[in-house]
């Protein structure tokens, strides 16, 4: 499962500079995808965090493709990070 949307559902996220996005790990992060609902009047720039990892890539291009964002990874030694922006 992913967290729970009930407790994200209200939250203006553009009151905020920015989002980081850190987990869950493994495939429960797809779960973001099904979420999308919640992010639709999102214009503010989002932080994924593990971009090396393949299935969580996949997820990050996705959630950015479907909210019209353009992104970035920016890798680093062991880890890398996607900058998601408008």
């Amino acid at each position: 499962n992913w967290y729970s949307s009930d407790a994200l559902r209200g939250v203006d996220f553009n009151s905020f500079d920015f989002l980081i996005i850190d987990g869950p790990i493994g495939d429960f992060r797809e779960g973001i995808l099904r979420n999308l609902n919640l992010f639709k009047s999102l214009y503010k720039p989002i932080i994924f965090d593990d971009a090396e990892r393949s299935l969580d890539f996949s997820v990050i291009k996705s959630f950015c493709n479907s909210l019209n964002y353009n992104f970035k990874v920016f890798k680093g030694e062991e880890k890398s990070f996607a900058y998601c922006h408008k």
